[in-house]
């Protein structure tokens, strides 16, 4: 996939909103003391696009250190262009691919990453149990995984620019993008998850509205 990192970080107004919401959540569901006390110390950004949401998720859960990867180069170029920090790095990386194809900056985080973070992305990835096994084999013992995915219908709904729309229908005529009814996707991913080990905690259904 190639993407103007600069065009979408200024249309992905929707995106960035509900990623906003999500880390939020996660952040409402932890107690206070483990937020100050920063003991949270890696977390793990699937899909960290242009890089505007991740700053967010290490900034809001106050992560000793992030890692943001993404598989489009020119996305992973403008995140560390315009959202670095010292305790953010970017990896190019197709979460999809096997574990032994993952890059080694990524391997070397297996069984220590606390949170998995991932908003507006695993829809587009079709190797679901690479992705389930890719996760348990990071998450440190005890860790969790916040993941958020949205569906065809989601999209078609939410998109209502015409240039944008255009583009967007364009990209999934030509199988660039890809994206499956919320129910198949609800369905895969758990036995996805379950048989790569997984203990689904809670699998709710976020109502798409922006209004």
């Amino acid at each position: 996939m190639d993407i103007d990192a600069k065009l979408y970080h200024r249309i992905c107004v929707a995106e960035t909103k509900d990623g906003k919401n999500f880390v939020n959540k996660i952040r409402s569901d932890m107690p206070q003391k483990q937020i100050d006390n920063r003991s949270i110390k890696l977390c793990l950004d699937i899909g960290c696009g242009p890089g505007n949401v991740t700053k967010i998720v290490a900034d809001t859960l106050n992560c000793d250190m992030l890692v943001g990867v993404d598989i489009d180069p020119n996305m992973i170029a403008f995140a560390k262009q315009n959202y670095l920090a010292k305790n953010i790095a970017y990896v190019r990386q197709d979460f999809g691919a096997p574990w032994e194809s993952l890059a080694p900056q990524v391997r070397q985080l297996e069984g220590r990453v606390d949170i998995v973070y991932s908003s507006h992305t695993l829809q587009w990835i079709t190797r679901r149990d690479n992705v389930a096994d890719n996760i348990r084999r990071l998450l440190a013992p005890g860790a969790r995984a916040y993941l958020s995915y949205a569906g065809e219908p989601y999209y078609k709904d939410l998109v209502t620019n015409g240039f944008v729309r255009a583009i967007f229908w364009l990209l999934v005529w030509v199988g660039w993008l890809r994206s499956e009814p919320e129910h198949e996707q609800r369905a895969q991913y758990a036995r996805a998850f379950e048989k790569g080990g997984l203990k689904i905690v809670s699998h709710e259904r976020y109502d798409g509205s922006h209004k």
